[in-house]
C-alpha cells in the first residue's frame, strides 16, 4: 500500500508499506521499478539508481515501510496511475498510487 495513495506530480518521494499477510516466510530486495498505467497496460519508467545487493527476510505479519525516490531528475512525470513493484519470493509486491 502507498500512504497516502495520491501525490503531487512533483513529489520527490512516496511512502510504501508492505505487510506479509501469508503464513509463510518470504524475502524481498530493495530493487524496484516504477510503472505507469497507459492504455490498459503497465509501462516501466526508465530510471536508473543504485540498489544494495541484499535480501531481507519477511516473516508472516511483518510490515515494512519505505520512502522511495521518484527520481524526478530522470523522468518527466505526468498525472496518472502508477505503481511501484518490488521483486520478492514468492512473486512480486506491488502498490498503486496516483500522481495529480
Amino acid at each position: 500500500m502507498v500512504t497516502p495513495n495520491a501525490y503531487s506530480v512533483s513529489a520527490a518521494y512516496i511512502t510504501v508499506e508492505f505487510t506479509n499477510t501469508s503464513r509463510y516466510e518470504g524475502w524481498y530486495g530493495e530493487g524496484h521499478r516504477i510503472e505507469r498505467y497507459v492504455n490498459g497496460s503497465w509501462e516501466t519508467i526508465p530510471i536508473q539508481f543504485m540498489v544494495p545487493a541484499i535480501a531481507v527476510m519477511s516473516p508472516p505479519g511483518l510490515t515494512v515501510t519505505y520512502n522511495l525516490s521518484l527520481h524526478q531528475e530522470q523522468h518527466d512525470y505526468q498525472p496518472g496511475r502508477y505503481r511501484v513493484t518490488f521483486v520478492s519470493v514468492p512473486g512480486e509486491l506491488s502498490a498503486e498510487f496516483t500522481l495529480t
